[in-house]
């Protein structure tokens, strides 16, 4: 009997950005700015994790952290454990990431607290922004990085991060 040489199915762009939870021109964006796109668009298993890195994408929120059950404590936990993440992963040191990796992995009950917080952040000064080929990118300002440090240290949070929240 013979061995079969009918290559294994490859990947779509599409099954690869659901896969990553990522819009297809994240994966074209990424892979054709390295210079990687496959003939055809069609993708090996081992692409989608290439892709991953590539393209910056870090899961910050993994559904294991405590929150309160409801509001608005469950806002305050949000933004308090918002910070500790900023400081956990260095972005007080001068590191970027994807800014949508500050809410990657989140319910959908709790984005819209983060991203709020994520807003008010950058529109105060806390967080700086900037454009890449990436996407857009985000850190704490060299000059609110002791702030951030005391807020997810447990210190008071300021009421222009508690404004609005649902």
């Amino acid at each position: 009997m013979r061995e079969s040489t009918v290559p294994a199915a490859r990947l779509s762009l599409v099954s690869v950005a659901q896969a990553l939870d990522v819009h297809p021109f994240v994966v074209a964006r990424v892979l054709g700015h390295v210079g990687e796109l496959p003939p055809g668009l069609r993708f090996e298993p081992a692409d989608i994790e290439r892709t991953r890195v590539l393209a910056g994408l870090d899961t910050w929120w993994q559904g294991d952290e405590f929150l309160p059950p409801a509001a608005p404590l469950r806002e305050r936990a949000l933004i308090r454990l918002l910070m500790q993440k900023l400081v956990e992963r260095r972005l007080t040191d001068g590191q970027w990431t994807l800014a949508e990796n500050l809410c990657r992995g989140l319910s959908s009950r709790d984005r819209p607290t983060v991203r709020r917080a994520v807003n008010v952040m950058v529109q105060s000064g806390v967080l700086r922004s900037r454009a890449s080929w990436r996407g857009l990118e985000a850190t704490v300002a060299p000059g609110a990085r002791a702030r951030v440090e005391e807020l997810a240290a447990g210190g008071a949070l300021p009421p222009d991060l508690l404004e609005g929240a649902p």
